[in-house]
């Protein structure tokens, strides 16, 4: 490699000879190529009164810092982007796990409300429908009774239902063991548990 850079900067290269240099270099990986452009250079001692040994060794420094450190650089831009991808999956899955366990906590989360003797509350379901509930009355329910297949909520005292329609869901209000089940429609319900009857 020595005697090709003398060579060359010589113009002194022949025509088979660089025709070879280049058969010699495509076989070569950039690595291959780069460790042995250091190698040599390292093992480059100047002949005493040799002319432009700076301009020689200049060369070779050129050589290798194009030829070894962009593959070191490539090397380790791979890895900091393996390691990123990684980073980034584990996060992705961790905060796919936190929503997944938070929404699940979300809909088992019971809504409830009261109102005392002299109160009077309206309360909107989730499907639409509303509870008008007079003093002295609860409703409870959770997101997950509101499924495809029901709709489902716990009721105490006296209220005015109107209920959407819907022939698919069917909505149940569950009272003190009793349950009334309908589709759609509007009613007035009043069970109580000191009363004993609905």
């Amino acid at each position: 490699m020595r005697d090709l850079v003398r060579k060359y900067r010589m113009n002194k290269l022949t025509k088979s000879e660089l025709e070879e240099t280049r058969r010699q270099l495509e076989s070569l990986s950039d690595n291959q190529l780069g460790h042995e452009i250091y190698d040599d250079r390292h093992e480059f001692e100047p002949a005493p009164g040799q002319e432009d040994v700076h301009a020689e060794a200049e060369v070779y420094r050129r050589l290798s810092t194009m030829l070894i450190k962009p593959s070191i650089r490539r090397h380790r831009l791979m890895v900091c982007a393996a390691v990123a991808a990684v980073a980034l999956i584990v996060v992705l899955m961790a905060g796919s796990a936190y929503l997944y366990n938070r929404y699940n906590d979300i809909e088992s989360l019971s809504t409830n409300v009261f109102t005392a003797a002299t109160d009077r509350a309206t309360v909107n379901l989730p499907d639409g429908s509303t509870i008008e509930l007079n003093g002295n009355s609860s409703v409870s329910y959770t997101l997950s009774g509101f499924n495809s297949d029901t709709r489902r909520v716990e009721f105490n005292g006296e209220g005015y239902f109107d209920i959407v329609k819907d022939r698919t869901s069917e909505f149940i209000i569950e009272s003190y063991g009793l349950e009334v089940t309908v589709h759609g429609t509007s009613f007035n319900l009043s069970v109580r548990e000191e009363d004993g009857y609905a």
